[in-house]
């Protein structure tokens, strides 16, 4: 059986538990605007602290956790890290051109996390990890007049890293 299959039978069995929010978890860091430049955008132009989804890049290790922390909970699927991982989004923070490289790699320590839980605690336990696609803001739709067009290239683009996302 392959795991869409696996998926379909737990879904007709039982209700799935979906992990909570990241964001949160992230807070509980009290991470400081160097937390979030790590080295490799140690002379970054603009702020990057709040840019949750950039962590991905300069703090795997806290979200790899955060994934672990909500396996070892219950959770039965796992999102990725990449609630602003748009370019819309990440535009605020002048990373636009890293949303492909922060999707993927959210999805990749989110599929992690979920191998290293389930070999660490010998587990027939289905854990999926799954992307997480943003509906950006209307404040950051409409600036320009461009409105829906402009939101929808924004997740197509996000929607590039599918196949990595949701591992099935």
């Amino acid at each position: 059986m392959n795991r869409t299959e696996q998926l379909q039978a737990q879904l007709a069995q039982r209700i799935l538990i979906l992990d909570g929010a990241m964001g949160t978890m992230i807070q509980q860091y009290r991470l400081e605007e160097a937390d979030y430049r790590g080295e490799r955008f140690a002379d970054w132009p603009s702020d990057l602290q709040g840019n949750n989804d950039l962590l991905v890049l300069t703090q795997p290790g806290i979200i790899r956790a955060i994934h672990l922390a909500y396996l070892e909970a219950g959770a039965d699927l796992i999102e990725t890290n990449t609630f602003n991982a748009n370019a819309i989004s990440q535009a605020d923070y002048h990373t636009q051109d890293l949303a492909y490289e922060i999707n993927f790699q959210a999805a990749k320590l989110a599929r992690e996390a979920v191998s290293s839980y389930q070999l660490a605690v010998d587990s027939e336990q289905l854990a999926v990890n799954s992307g997480q696609l943003t509906v950006v803001s209307m404040k950051a739709l409409w600036p320009e007049g461009e409105g829906w067009v402009r939101g929808i290239s924004g997740i197509s683009y996000q929607c590039r890293v599918c196949p990595s996302f949701i591992n099935l």
